[in-house]
């Protein structure tokens, strides 16, 4: 190496001391590159102290840019001529380009209309994916591609998580580049928006869920199957409860509905996992159908989907759902007197899936419609907490449609007139199950196969003895004082009738027989995996408001606004552990039913929130804090489109509206 290459290297060095030597066509090892640098010093202080003495021409050193390349130069002499000249190249430019996902569902927009962070894709479901450049490009990433080449191609994400990337390089430049983070989700969407392909894969599974015992079920699917009648029995053991119902009427409800149908759509993904727990937004039906004949207008109860909606002889006879077995759990807690998988209060003997659109013959319950959208937007806009969310949710955005679908009958016939007088003919059901929690109201244990249906009923002994009537009857009207909702019609009704308050009682113990769907084994009927889904998405809508602080006046502190005059929200614990199998009435005191405070923890297993490893049991805050999109392995299509509301939206300024308060 020339003394001139030295020094080069010399000056280079002192402005990048870390510079690869080797970049400049140096071969030495590192060890030598030390004894070199000092040689420079020595040769560049001798350089220095000859232009002192002899005034030698200066040295100019000089960089420019010439063709995007760094052309370094340095001359000797006053000739101008270059001694030696040195090209180093700039780092490449690296030119991105965006991708854009897209299932058959979201050709433009994104799901959930960019309420969601993040960019959300569909599992096991094709994806197209598109660089916005039409030249040639190779892709790869985190999924299976159908093809790798060319600037739109189809893949399918296999696996459930979020920041999964999927990258593309330019086949002719690669300094052209693009990439996408994305996170996958099991999509639920609204069952009318599906492909006949996929509706019919999701009736398929579920049916097939109902079809298939758990044993078999275990053996076919594998460990984490929960199969129909495990799922209702699962509902059942709560909401049946002679204490109290742990999952409806106070702050729970909402994660024990959440939690329930998370597991349905464990197992139904066991069974074809492209499907999903999808859901029915009924709102639509009461704009669309705005009349008590909706239920035969709707989509819903077709023959080929969930089958009639109001059988003439109350059984579902019709479509894949027709003569649906209600299964056999004699001996197992959790049946009536004929040994049904149903409440113990029902003791109807008919072993099949049953609805009516009557309650005490009173048609749709004296609802005209499903909930529709003017009631889920003005409780969503005038709703300020959790707590009023909650019981919105339990009841007047939800409860509906299980009393419209089931139905109630097997009451005397003196009761059809005063029911049709009465605002709230669900209330006899209703009030018949709190004398039994009460212990006033007792049913059969135990009915064989061939004891008349008239002869298996649920009645109140202190009823039958002529002795004490009117005091018996007082003790239970008294007990009922605070939770009939009918109690201001009631007196004047029932003396149009020539009926007293003992007859009243004695039919409200009687409790009569409900459709499956207005009980706590609602489960049996199919209709009840979709309703819940449109709560939660309802629910999920105000906290993402908050989140983005576009509604940051929303109160999450966990709670449930009660009020008086509620058949079901009663308030009331019954303890009957001193109690005998021959009698003896239970200790009723007020207090929130286990399953509903805060830190109570619930009983879903098989569930795991995306942070956490491993599926657990969760308390109530935990599932809540969690039940959004970032953690909840599958997400709602949309949160904010409501297409029965005008606007398609629900949420709206109610301020200066006369109906801005909660309705109640």
């Amino acid at each position: 190496m020339s003394d001139e290459e030295e020094l080069f290297l010399f000056r280079d060095s002192l402005s990048n001391p870390s510079a690869n030597f080797e970049e400049y066509g140096e071969e030495e090892d590192k060890s030598s590159i030390g004894a070199k640098r000092k040689r420079c010093q020595y040769l560049f202080s001798v350089f220095v102290l000859l232009l002192g003495l002899f005034g030698a021409p200066a040295i100019l050193f000089r960089g420019r840019e010439q063709d995007g390349m760094l052309l370094e130069e340095y001359w000797w002499n006053q000739d101008d001529k270059p001694a030696r000249a040195k090209i180093r190249p700039d780092k490449p430019q690296v030119k991105h380009y965006s991708i854009t996902a897209a299932s058959a569902y979201e050709r433009s927009g994104s799901i959930g209309a960019d309420l969601y962070d993040g960019v959300f894709v569909p599992v096991n479901t094709p994806i197209t994916l598109t660089v916005n450049d039409a030249s040639e490009w190779e892709w790869e990433g985190d999924a299976m591609f159908e093809n790798t080449k060319g600037s739109v191609v189809k893949a399918t994400f296999v696996e459930i998580g979020n920041n999964f990337e999927i990258r593309a390089t330019s086949r002719k430049n690669k300094n052209e580049k693009a990439s996408l983070q994305v996170k996958t989700r099991v999509v639920r969407r609204e069952l009318r928006t599906l492909t006949h392909e996929d509706r019919e894969n999701y009736l398929s599974a579920l049916h097939l869920l109902y079809a298939t015992s758990q044993q078999e079920g275990l053996k076919t699917f594998g460990p984490n199957y929960k199969s129909a009648d495990y799922l209702i029995r699962e509902h059942l053991n709560g909401a049946s409860a002679k204490e109290c119902d742990h999952y409806h009427d106070d702050a729970g409800m909402m994660n024990h509905h959440i939690g329930i149908t998370w597991q349905l759509e464990n197992s139904l993904r066991l069974i074809d996992a492209s499907t999903a727990a999808h859901y029915w937004d009924y709102s639509l039906d009461a704009a669309l159908y705005p009349t008590t004949a909706w239920a035969t207008q709707t989509s819903i109860f077709k023959k080929e989907w969930f089958g009639d909606a109001s059988p003439s002889d109350k059984i579902v006879t019709n479509g894949r759902w027709g003569y649906t077995k209600i299964a056999s759990a004699r001996g197992e807690g959790y049946s009536n007197a004929y040994g049904l998988l149903r409440s113990p209060w029902n003791t109807n003997k008919i072993p099949f899936l049953m609805r009516h659109n009557r309650t005490l013959g009173v048609l749709t319950d004296a609802y005209a419609t499903p909930p529709s959208c003017d009631e889920f937007a003005r409780w969503f806009n005038s709703a300020s907490s959790l707590a009023e969310f909650n019981f919105a949710l339990n009841g007047a955005l939800h409860g509906p449609i299980h009393i419209m679908i089931g139905g109630l009958w097997s009451f005397g016939s003196r009761w059809l007139p005063v029911a049709k007088k009465l605002d709230y003919p669900d209330a006899f059901l209703l009030l018949g199950k709190f004398l039994w929690r009460q212990g006033y109201t007792r049913c059969p244990d135990t009915c064989s196969a061939d004891t008349p249906q008239a002869d298996c009923l649920c009645a109140c002994p202190a009823l039958t003895h002529q002795s004490d009537l009117d005091n018996a009857t007082s003790k239970i009207l008294d007990t009922l004082n605070n939770f009939d909702p009918n109690y201001r019609k009631l007196p004047q009704v029932l003396q149009q009738h020539s009926l007293t308050h003992l007859d009243y009682a004695s039919e409200l113990c009687h409790v009569g027989h409900p459709g499956d769907m207005f009980t706590s084994a609602s489960p049996q009927d199919p209709t009840f995996w979709i309703v819940h889904g449109n709560a939660e998405r309802f629910l999920q809508y105000a906290r993402i408001l908050k989140q983005k602080n576009i509604r940051p006046q929303f109160n999450e502190s966990w709670g449930y606004a009660h009020i008086p005059h509620n058949p079901s929200d009663t308030g009331i614990i019954c303890d009957w552990s001193a109690t005998t199998a021959s009698g003896g009435m239970p200790t009723c005191k007020p207090g929130t039913c286990p399953g509903h405070n805060e830190d109570d923890l619930l009983p879903f297993e098989g569930l795991a929130f995306l942070d956490d490893p491993e599926p657990r049991l969760y308390t109530n805050a935990e599932f809540y804090a969690r039940s959004l999109p970032d953690y909840l392995p599958y997400v709602y299509d949309f949160v904010s489109y409501w297409p029965g509301c005008q606007g398609d939206d629900i949420f709206f300024d109610l301020s200066s509206s006369p109906a801005a308060a909660a309705p109640v």
